[in-house]
């Protein structure tokens, strides 16, 4: 089996708008403004020097129930669910983070392992004007973090390909 991923150069070298103009080599093409999740430790490691981060992207704040560990889906809206697996702990726990840099390759199997993502719990999650939820799993793809951008390039189940950015904004759950 043959893989390749095409993917667009930052033309932009802006920090208040560090993103790339969106470009016409990917099936999906979206920007997301805010990132909310919880910090686990290593609570879902199989290893205690591996750290899993819950992450949501949306255009959303607080989209992300902490007691529940649910999403607030809204009408209209769109969603990117990622399951870090880090090999750097957060400093302040779930209280506040940032994913750490890194390459995460997307692990079908689910080990765990440093620098994945899970597909598991790896989703892009659509809502339409009528509530109706489609789910859309992921097969390969990378997520890069990187100078305060998270770039996802992720290939859907039917084949098509996602490329997903937003900010490395802290997620803050100081008053959740």
């Amino acid at each position: 089996a043959v893989f390749a991923l095409v993917s667009c150069t930052p033309n932009s070298k802006d920090p208040v708008d560090p993103y790339p103009e969106a470009c016409d080599k990917h099936d999906v093409e979206w920007i997301a403004t805010e990132t909310d999740g919880l910090y686990f430790d290593n609570l879902y490691s199989e290893s205690e020097n591996v750290y899993n981060y819950s992450l949501i992207v949306s255009e959303h704040k607080e989209v992300y129930d902490i007691a529940t560990s649910g999403l607030d889906l809204k009408p209209n809206s769109k969603y990117l669910s990622l399951d870090f697996f880090a090999a750097a702990p957060s400093a302040n726990m779930s209280l506040s983070f940032t994913i750490p840099d890194g390459v995460y390759n997307l692990d079908v199997e689910n080990t765990t392992a440093a620098n994945t993502v899970t597909a598991e719990y790896t989703e892009f999650i659509v809502v339409d004007a009528d509530n109706n939820v489609e789910e859309i799993f992921f097969t390969n793809g990378t997520v890069t973090v990187a100078n305060g951008i998270i770039d996802a390039l992720l290939i859907a189940d039917d084949g098509k390909v996602y490329h997903i950015q937003c900010a490395n904004k802290m997620v803050d759950n100081t008053t959740s």
